[in-house]
């Protein structure tokens, strides 16, 4: 009877703790002190900081090198890189070009590029031969700032514009000092519009159109339309009033009840994040069981194929803000999601994981 007893314990206990089991600290990341955007790759994990980017082993958990000095040079880097994982090499946007290096951090190749191109928003990405990008465009039509689709050649010549949107984000505020003559409406919980290109297709998903994601060739010819359905999510009722109540406690509070009408929405957007990887779609919503946040799986042409609960940050309360799209402060790799945690107590970075299905 006794052993019985113990074995309906385990269960149990098993049971209770089941959706905390799969969440793991991988290890401290004593090297990085402002993490501005990370990128996983089977055994290598990758955490961009000023103008330099870290290599770290994941299995042992271990501290491999340090890549990039501040310049102009080949392979020096003038701000933030922006680095993107490839099959073969880490493909990496920087002002006025765009460089290749190993997976090991050596630097390979440098191309200066014929355009201006403000990759922060959204990086210059090789897709077939190609190369696609979003520009940042003022849309005549809307009188708003919005992003037009680019396709370039293999010589950087331009080939096509293929997409025209408006920006889902807050516009940059005025000069300290300045007075704006009206005031801007910033919705608190924002929309998300996010662009990736994988697979030999670029993929723009955009919450205003419910879970939605236009799928285009490597030329930026339609292909087809990604309309996923999706449970709406109801914002909290206290959410405005406790935001509002943080926000006047704020040091900077008056100068942006100058600037801004601060919108709320009843309903959370679809989505606050898609990523595309290793031939799947994983978009995370704002549905959210014993503290973790949803993961849609679904393959290229939108199928789905599961969903878990299994992403513990919140996406309110973001840790790493080094690029405005929310995809950049995580990653996915062999069903887990790589996230960095900042322990206050020890001043700290953390990388954790969390495995989920896949």
């Amino acid at each position: 009877m006794k052993k019985i007893f113990l074995i309906l314990l385990l269960v149990v206990l098993l049971f209770v703790l089941s959706p905390f089991a799969s969440a793991s600290k991988v290890g401290d990341l004593v090297d990085v002190i402002k993490p501005a955007a990370l990128a996983v790759d089977g055994n290598r994990l990758y955490i961009t900081e000023g103008t330099a980017f870290h290599i770290y082993s994941l299995n042992p958990f271990k501290y491999l090198k340090k890549t990039g000095t501040k310049g102009e040079g080949p392979g020096e880097f003038k701000n933030t890189p922006y680095v993107n994982v490839l099959p073969d090499h880490l493909f990496i946007n920087n002002p006025g070009k765009i460089m290749l290096f190993s997976k090991d951090g050596a630097f390979q190749k440098e191309t200066r590029l014929p355009f201006h191109y403000f990759y922060f928003n959204y990086p210059l990405l090789p897709v077939n031969q190609n190369y696609a990008c979003f520009q940042i465009k003022f849309n005549r039509e809307t009188k708003k700032v919005g992003f037009e689709g680019k396709i370039y050649g293999a010589d950087f010549g331009l080939l096509k514009s293929f997409a025209v949107v408006d920006s889902p984000y807050l516009p940059p505020p005025p000069p300290p000092g300045s007075k704006p003559a009206n005031k801007t409406d910033y919705n608190v919980i924002e929309e998300n519009l996010e662009f990736t290109a994988a697979a030999g297709k670029i993929f723009l998903a955009d919450s205003r159109k419910g879970f939605f994601i236009a799928v285009f060739d490597h030329n930026g010819n339609p292909l087809y339309e990604i309309n996923h359905k999706y449970k709406k999510i109801k914002v909290p009722s206290d959410f405005e009033e406790n935001y509002m109540k943080e926000l006047k406690k704020s040091a900077g509070w008056e100068r942006l009840n100058i600037l801004y009408n601060f919108i709320f929405r009843e309903y959370y957007p679809p989505f606050f994040s898609i990523k595309v990887k290793d031939g799947k779609i994983f978009a995370l919503t704002y549905e959210k069981k014993q503290g973790k946040h949803e993961v849609v799986v679904m393959d290229l042409e939108g199928k789905e194929l599961n969903r878990s609960f299994a992403f513990p940050p919140d996406p309110m309360e973001r840790q790493v803000h080094g690029f405005p799209l929310y995809s950049t402060s995580y990653d996915i790799s062999e069903g887990s999601i790589y996230y960095l945690v900042e322990n206050e107590d020890t001043e700290t970075w953390e990388l954790h994981r969390e495995k989920f299905l896949k």
